[in-house]
């Protein structure tokens, strides 16, 4: 005769399976819908980045028509504000297809075989296309016959550089 408190009763195979089955359902549904979630952020992050560069590519600016007023005794017109000490001018022109801004422009010059750089930041001027600004800022460093590299940075990232010689 057998006890029935020494035999031992295990897991029935079905409810084995069930529960093993139930626990990767479980698992596969987050895991699906972590990479859905995942996939779907890194989808957006790549179309911004996608359209910002399209974008960059359409902007072009035209730096055009640099001039300067070397200052002196009397106010000149073409300061930017009837001022007497040194100053510079430049008109940068929207010939792309899109809007861009303009965010700096750097100034750079060299003086007594020293390189002289400034900076200007700018807030932000927007330009639509075919629109035009004129620029105008005083420069102590000016001196006739030398070199200025102009460097304008828009709100996109994109770089314009043009080098002028003024008399």
């Amino acid at each position: 005769m057998r006890f029935v408190k020494d035999r031992r009763l295990g897991i029935s195979t079905i409810v084995s399976t069930t529960l093993l089955l139930g626990g990767v359902a479980i698992l596969g549904a987050s895991m699906v819908a972590w990479s859905n979630s995942s996939v779907t952020s890194r989808e957006n992050i790549l179309a911004t980045a996608a359209a910002n560069k399209t974008n960059a590519f359409n902007e072009f600016l035209s730096i055009e028509n640099v001039w300067a007023c070397k200052g002196g005794g009397s106010p000149e017109p073409c300061h930017p504000t009837g001022g007497t000490f040194p100053a510079i001018n430049a008109t940068l022109t929207n010939v792309g297809s899109i809007g861009l801004s303009i965010k700096q422009i750097n100034l750079a010059t060299t003086v007594n075989g020293k390189l002289i750089t400034s900076m200007y930041t700018i807030n932000n001027v927007a330009l639509p296309p075919t629109q035009y600004y004129i620029w105008a800022q005083s420069y102590p460093n000016f001196q006739s016959k030398v070199p200025i590299t102009i460097t304008v940075t828009t709100a996109r990232g994109s770089i314009y550089t043009t080098q002028v010689t003024l008399p």
